[in-house]
């Protein structure tokens, strides 16, 4: 059985959606780094800045300072922000799609993908929907190929019976 290899430009799917995720994870990593530094920076200069929090485990004391606290906060929550944007924007598409597919599945075929302004796949949904009005066209002139076939079948039904 022959191996798959995985090319780097395989991992690239949708470059507008992976484009916007792996942004806003730098964001998230550059904060990261920054309040990793700035913890650094607060214990190699000792008790320059005053503590708002001060935990004691034994010997051991731990001082989290105003403004590392302040970053750290920060960091939470553009975090918990910038993933349920991406999440939103993503899922919301995905929910739309089958939805269509249900109802596509239940016999309409009229059925379009609408998504919301910002709403990520918004390509895949104008393919689909583009895709569907050509199906939608080629069963309508299969039905009207259908109908003229019964009319006459119908009609040669009728004149063998006469003669």
């Amino acid at each position: 059985m022959e191996k798959h290899k995985r090319q780097l430009r395989n991992y690239v799917i949708n470059f507008a959606i992976q484009r916007k995720v792996v942004v806003i994870n730098l964001i998230f990593m550059l904060l990261v780094m920054i309040m990793t530094m700035a913890v650094m920076r607060t214990h190699m200069l000792g008790n320059i800045m005053e503590p708002i929090f001060q935990y004691r485990i034994g010997s051991l004391t731990f001082s989290l300072p105003g403004e590392i606290f302040i970053i750290l906060a920060a960091t939470f929550f553009f975090g918990i922000v910038a993933q349920l944007w991406i999440t939103h924007r993503v899922c919301g598409a995905l929910v739309n799609f089958v939805n269509t597919f249900k109802g596509i599945g239940d016999g309409d075929l009229g059925r379009k993908i609408t998504l919301r302004k910002g709403d990520l796949l918004e390509k895949e949904a104008e393919q689909f929907n583009r895709m569907m009005e050509k199906i939608v066209q080629r069963v309508a002139a299969l039905e009207m190929d259908n109908e003229r076939l019964r009319l006459k079948i119908k009609a040669l039904s009728e004149g063998c019976t006469d003669g």
